[in-house]
This record gives C-alpha cells, structure tokens and sequence, in this order.
C-alpha cells in the first residue's frame, strides 16, 4: 500500500509540472488559430471546423492531412502523433537529438510493450492492452481498488460514467484512466461469470427420481408356526385363550406395523416435496444465471468506447481518441 501511494504521489507531481507546458502550448495555438483563416469568424478552442463556413481551422495531420482538433496530440484519422517536439507521455520539450525524454527519462520514441513487443506510444499497450508505464500500474491499481468497493457496496452495475474523473489534466492522463478502469472492471466481469458457470452447471442434491413409488410393506411374520398351531389345538380348552392372544398379538403387530409405514410415508413425501422445492430453486437461478451469463458475455464481446470530442465510437477504446480529456464511456 506504502508502495502504491508512492507511486500515486509521484504521478500527481509530474502531472503537475508538466500541464503548464502543455496550457501554455494549447494557449499558444488557440492565439494562432482562433480567428477562422476563410470567414475571419472566431473560433472555439477546440473546434475543427469553423461554425460559420465550414472550413478547416487550418490544423490538419503532417501525414494524412486530415484536420485535427487544438488540444488533440494524436491524429484523429491516422493516429500520428501530432506535438512535434514534446514528449509523448509527459508533454515535456524533448531536443531533436534526445533519445530520452530529459523530464520523465522516458524513450522519445515510445516505450516497446514488454507483453507483445509492440512499440507504444501510451500508458496502455494498444495491440494486447496490457500496462507499460509505471503510472499505468499505478492507475490499474487505483481502478482495481475502486471498482471492489463498488463491488462490496453492493451496486447494481459498474460503468466507465459511474467511476470516471470528471476533469483531467491531459489526454494521456484521460487514456491511462479510462484503459485502466476498462481493464479492471473486465477482470470483475470474467471472475462474475466464472461464478456464475458454477451456478449453472451445478447438479441436484439428491439423483433419486421424484416421484419414486413408495417401498413394498414389510412381509410379516407369523407369531407361531403351523406345527406350534397344530400342538396347541391338541391341548383342548386351551386353544381358545391361545387363539385369542395369538389375534390380539396379530392385530397390535398390524396396527404398529400401519403406523410405521403411515409414518415412513409421510416422510417420503415430505421429502419428496422439499427436493421439489429445491429443485425448483435451483432451476430458478440456474435460469437467472444463464441470462447474466449471456448479458456480460455479450458486454465483453461488444464493448467499445464512444468519446465526447467527437461523438465517435472507438472499438479501439480510448487510445484512438484524440481528445480523450473531454470524457466518455464504454457502450
């Protein structure tokens, strides 16, 4: 936790000392262009196309020539980076020369994804989507702990709207954000539908049948023999008091022997109809389950992020937004 402040700690003072360069840049640009070059109209400050005319505002990509908002680093159409000059994760003045920028030591270049080798020019890879930056660690770290206790407070639903910071201080800071919590809450998604495979592919309590026929009564036995019958009939004015304790002893064995299987019945049923109700239980969250189930496959297979800059849905997530500061969320 020490260790995750830290890095916390250390990300906030960079980012600070680095926004001022990257205001007084944006200041600096929207001087140069906030008069439209064809209709001489003023210009929003992150407008690509003047309200009035419809031309470019005169920002257009070096490579694709498409036009590009003043706050966005990257191109919108090509994704070149478009701050010539300054370092591409912390915005600081980096010299021609310079492998490395002289602020955050970072390469110039961009940073080789230790997962997937690709070489990226953000905070999160955009080939695997692993982290590739210690800030981006921190970040995840910070998303993953709020996201669980979104979790423990029991809230219905996690959203990108739910959990995203409402201002950042650049876009990079935007994309570090908005790729972390994308990440967390995909891992909590993954671990519900393991549970949920649990649910679903669980087995009932008991495999007996149930409505299973009740079991056979029991044989009885007779209290004497027929060769014991046979004597005592010799015996003469015995046999009627004989005969008589022999039904007496008949009839109270038959009476316990009713009640025994009056009992053993009741039973059966009553366990019959607990099994049912289980059952049913089950099959009840089996059913609620699958419907979860298939609603967060299909939010992982379908996710993708719109943006606000532009009102374009990115499939890409947030790294091929050029002005991700300006907010969005996942759909």
């Amino acid at each position: 936790m020490k260790s995750f402040e830290q890095n916390k700690a250390k990300s906030v003072r960079k980012q600070e000392k680095y926004t001022s360069n990257v205001q007084i840049k944006t200041q600096n640009n929207s001087q140069k262009t906030g008069i439209c070059p064809n209709c001489n109209e003023k210009l929003p400050e992150t407008a690509i196309f003047c309200p009035e005319c419809g031309s470019s505002t005169g920002h257009l990509c070096p490579k694709c020539s498409s036009p590009a908002s003043p706050t966005a680093d990257i191109c919108q159409t090509c994704g070149t980076w478009l701050l010539e000059g300054q370092c591409k994760f912390c915005y600081a003045e980096v010299p021609d020369e310079a492998l490395f920028c002289p602020e955050c030591g970072k390469p110039a270049d961009g940073i080789p994804c230790p997962y997937c080798g690709k070489l990226s020019i953000f905070d999160f890879c955009s080939n695997c989507g692993k982290p590739v930056t210690e800030e981006a660690i921190t970040e995840l770290q910070y998303a993953q702990e709020e996201i669980q206790k979104l979790i423990s407070s029991g809230a219905p639903e996690m959203t990108a709207t739910d959990m995203a910071k409402k201002t950042f201080n650049s876009n990079q800071e935007a994309r570090r954000w908005f790729n972390a919590f994308a990440i967390a809450e995909k891992a909590g998604i993954e671990a519900e539908l393991s549970r949920l495979d649990v649910l679903v592919n669980t087995k009932p309590e008991s495999d007996l049948i149930l409505n299973e026929t009740p079991p056979p009564p029991p044989v009885r036995k007779p209290l004497f023999s027929d060769k014991q019958i046979e004597s005592i009939r010799k015996t003469g004015t015995a046999v009627d008091e004989v005969t008589r304790q022999r039904l007496e002893a008949e009839r109270i064995a038959e009476e316990k022997r009713r009640e025994e299987q009056r009992i053993a019945e009741e039973k059966r049923k009553a366990e019959e109809a607990e099994r049912k109700r289980k059952e049913a239980e089950r099959q009840r969250q089996i059913k609620e389950a699958q419907a979860r189930k298939e609603e967060l496959e299909r939010k992982l297979s379908n996710r993708s992020w719109r943006c606000n800059a532009y009102g374009v849905i990115h499939s890409g997530g947030p790294n091929e937004c050029a002005d991700p500061s300006r907010g969005g969320y996942y759909v």
